[in-house]
């Protein structure tokens, strides 16, 4: 065994000496108490090369969140597919059911990281440099997506359809959202990302009232929309709301104001009973949205509703982030080196559910219908899924993550920097930032 880990560390070091370096010292801890773990945390890393900011900075954390997220997500969709029921009192298959709430805890973790990355705007931060490595982030694997949606929908492919893929693959017309029903929220993250540098910086100059102040405002602009046009669209569509700017943009603000909280007071919810308390009251509040159908229903009175959803995820995340309860080693580092799938995972899972379910391959495990749908997603999904995904990442999303270059740095008066004309300095391509 001994010998097989020398062979992986070494391996290591050939194909990615930064990666490998960085975890020599916990390797050789736990060679020298003979831990067990080794193999699994040497594994890890051979096959799921680390990715950390230009910063040095990187949050394991938020990448068991990513992976919970898109998992979430994965079995919402496979629910319905694989005979689950339209609706269940057992709470567990409630929030499975609720399972695009996933999306929302993606879009807090955006602000919330960002925000942290930032150090809540005492960063000044490279506007052009910022928008490029989100672009080298998320448009190789959308460029992956559009050909295809371009060829399906060759026929009736239209200009404005194709400068969809840009921004806007949210509009129910673009060829990319007819493609996959997960695509949309790739262009709400495209819209927040260009306006994050301009709200990190009013947060640094007012405060943390600001985000505060914004997120209700945009509540109640949400609702004077609602009350004025939601009329127009059948009582049980808020596709307008869902899909859009309109109904998530709170969401990133409370993500952002997280991060706020926690770099202010990052021992707030260090206790162990806090993640624990906090889980069993969004548990409870996930229960009384599925029972009420409050979330997302065209009605003005339920416009704050998807603020509370996004809330209750913006509090188990900073129990979960600040908690001084540990995962083992090995299992936290695999945990986050598939979370550094999730990108590739949540966008690619569709197409594993539409296979199986083309051929029939759904299987019949436990008599109850919304637990079998659980399993086959666990079971007959979810690892297929994710070995499609780690491809993508490996081929498609890796290669490009390794170009991005840092676009923060310390500034006095913080907020957006000025473009920057020089090149960064040699190998600070290597040292990514998210």
């Amino acid at each position: 065994m001994l010998r097989i880990v020398l062979r992986c560390a070494i391996k290591c070091f050939k194909k990615y000496p930064r990666c490998a370096a960085r975890h020599l010292g916990d390797s050789l801890r736990l060679l020298s108490q003979h831990d067990a773990r080794l193999p699994l945390l040497m594994a890890a890393r051979c096959v799921f090369p680390c990715m950390r900011s230009s910063s040095k900075t990187y949050y394991e954390k938020l990448d068991h969140l990513r992976l919970f997220a898109a998992t979430l997500v994965l079995l919402y969709h496979t629910w319905a597919a694989a005979g689950g029921p339209q609706a269940t009192s057992n709470w567990l298959e409630q929030f499975v059911l609720l399972g695009n709430t996933g999306v929302t805890l993606f879009l807090v973790l955006s602000g919330f990281l960002f925000t942290l990355l930032t150090d809540g705007g005492n960063k000044a931060i490279i506007y052009p440099r910022f928008l490029a490595n989100r672009a080298l982030r998320i448009f190789p694997l959308l460029t992956v997506l559009f050909i295809g949606a371009m060829a399906v929908h060759q026929r009736d492919a239209t200009v404005t359809g194709a400068l969809s893929f840009l921004l806007f693959s949210n509009l129910g017309k673009s060829p990319l959202f007819q493609f996959s029903n997960a695509l949309w929220t790739v262009a709400v993250e495209c819209q927040f990302y260009i306006m994050f540098p301009f709200l990190i910086r009013f947060a640094h100059r007012q405060g943390a009232g600001y985000l505060i102040g914004l997120a209700v405002f945009w509540i109640g602009w949400r609702t004077v929309i609602a009350t004025l046009f939601g009329a127009s669209f059948a009582p049980g569509d808020a596709n307008y709301v869902y899909f859009t700017m309109l109904g998530r943009f709170d969401q990133f603000l409370i993500g952002m104001i997280a991060g706020l909280v926690h770099l202010k007071s990052p021992r707030l919810l260090r206790s162990p009973y806090a993640l624990g308390l906090g889980a069993v009251v969004a548990l409870c509040c996930f229960h009384l949205i599925s029972v009420t159908g409050s979330l997302w229903k065209n009605d003005p009175r339920c416009m704050p509703v998807s603020a509370l959803e996004a809330l209750l995820w913006a509090g188990l995340l900073l129990a979960y982030f600040q908690s001084r309860s540990q995962l083992p080693a090995a299992a936290g580092r695999a945990l986050a080196a598939l979370g550094q799938c999730s990108y590739s995972l949540y966008l690619l899972h569709i197409y594993v559910v539409l296979i199986i379910n083309k051929y029939g391959g759904w299987v019949h495990l436990v008599s109850d219908p919304g637990a079998n749908a659980i399993l086959n997603g666990l079971l007959l999904v979810w690892p297929p899924a994710l070995l499609l995904s780690y491809f993508s990442y490996r081929l498609i999303e890796a290669p490009f993550l390794s170009l991005r270059t840092p676009y923060t740095r310390p500034s006095a008066s913080a907020g957006v920097a000025p473009p920057v004309a020089s090149s960064p300095a040699p190998g600070a391509a290597a040292r990514r930032q998210h």
